[in-house]
C-alpha cells in the first residue's frame, strides 16, 4: 500500500471519471454496530467503513485519502473519525478533512429498513 499520486494528490491527476451507476446493498443489522463503533465491510471488492455516530450510521470508502490507511481502524471523536496512521481527522457529516481541502471522504448514503442497514455504492466497484 503505497502512495497513489493520481488519487492522493488530485491536483496532479486527470479529469475525474464519469459517475458510475449506484444501488443499495444490504450490509448488516442495525444492531451490529453499537453507538461509537466502526465496522468494515467489503462489497464487490470495495472496502466500506460504517460508523455509528451517536445512533446515526455513516458510510464511506474504508481508505484514508492521505496515505491509504483503513479508516475502520481509526477512532471516533464525536462527528469525526481520526485516522490511526497519522491522525488526519475527517468530519463524518460532510466528509471534509481538517487539514487539507482536497482530502475529502466520499460519504455513501445509508438507509435503514426493517432492522437492517443498506449503503448506496457504485455498481461493479
Amino acid at each position: 500500500m503505497g502512495i497513489d499520486y493520481i488519487r492522493d494528490f488530485p491536483e496532479y491527476g486527470p479529469e475525474p471519471e464519469p459517475e458510475r451507476p449506484k444501488r443499495f446493498f444490504v450490509l448488516g443489522r442495525t444492531a451490529d454496530i453499537p453507538a461509537g463503533k466502526i465496522r468494515r465491510y467489503v462489497v464487490s471488492g470495495l472496502p466500506v467503513a460504517v460508523f455509528n455516530v451517536e445512533g446515526r450510521l455513516v458510510a464511506c470508502r474504508d481508505r484514508c485519502p492521505h496515505m491509504g490507511a483503513d479508516l475502520s481502524m481509526g477512532r471516533l471523536d464525536g462527528d469525526f473519525v481520526i485516522c490511526s496512521w497519522h491522525g488526519w481527522t475527517f468530519n463524518l457529516t460532510d466528509g471534509r478533512c481538517r487539514f487539507k481541502d482536497w482530502a475529502c471522504l466520499e460519504l455513501y448514503p445509508v438507509r435503514l429498513r426493517d432492522g437492517f442497514f443498506e449503503v448506496e455504492l457504485p455498481v461493479g466497484a
